[in-house]
């Protein structure tokens, strides 16, 4: 039998501030990222502008009674939808200084495929 004086072992002392050194860089890690938000809805209003407009279109046109209302989870969403001078609007008016994003899109009015505008609002 081998002694274990041989085998590679670590005194205790050296091993306990290691793992005090890796606790201590864990708690500062997060301590530093406690306020940080952890979901990335740092462009909802553009996401949302993106879905609203691939969910109503067929065939790459816009159609404006197909527009999907539901806002995403825990938002509320406005949408206007302008051409050939008509106004499509879902959702209820949003507050002054409400984030939105905006897109031109072929949209099917009583005239025909005209070009237009749609413009996306979402807040909390």
């Amino acid at each position: 039998m081998s002694s274990s004086a041989g085998r590679a072992q670590i005194e205790p002392l050296p091993a306990l501030v290691a793992v005090s050194a890796f606790v201590a860089a864990l708690g500062f890690y997060a301590v530093a990222f406690h306020g940080v938000p952890a979901d990335t809805d740092r462009n909802v209003e553009g996401l949302a502008l993106a879905h609203v407009v691939a969910s109503a279109s067929t065939g790459g046109v816009l159609v404006p009674d197909a527009i999907d209302p539901e806002p995403p989870h825990g938002y509320e969403m406005a949408t206007v939808v302008r051409a050939d001078g008509g106004v499509w609007r879902t959702g209820p008016r949003p507050p002054d200084g409400a984030p939105s994003a905006t897109t031109t899109a072929l949209v099917r009015t009583d005239s025909g495929e005209q070009v237009g505008r749609v413009r996306v609002w979402v807040w909390r």
